[in-house]
């Protein structure tokens, strides 16, 4: 599904969710954002790196449920198959998620493990 990555207030850029769990999440975009946080391309300035947002919106039967959480990219890497780093794969893993929102993401998780 779809997702917005936010690095600042004034910078957000949008994702694909591939993966998600309690504490972290996957996602692919194109390579120019992802050069943002990662100018080397290398992962090894990942540490550094200023934390962000994560927010998406799933759809479900008659009413879309938000989950946006704050995170920090642990790794960035091509994606398989993408020519030219035209895509690329960032493993987020979130710093902290309050009551409300890990309801909502065991919510999440229970519909799209259990449809």
């Amino acid at each position: 599904c779809s997702a917005l990555i936010r690095l600042n207030p004034a910078i957000t850029f949008p994702a694909k969710l591939t993966d998600l769990s309690h504490s972290a999440a996957q996602v692919v975009c194109d390579a120019r954002y992802a050069l943002m946080i990662d100018p080397s391309g290398s992962g090894k300035s990942l540490e550094e790196s200023k934390p962000l947002e994560l927010a998406v919106a799933l759809p479900f039967d008659d009413f879309a449920e938000d989950f946006k959480t704050r995170c920090r990219v642990k790794y960035c890497s091509t994606r398989p198959g993408s020519q030219q780093r035209e895509k690329m794969v960032l493993g987020l893993k979130f710093l902290s998620t309050d009551f409300v929102m890990l309801q909502k993401l065991d919510r999440i998780l229970e519909l799209y493990t259990n449809p």
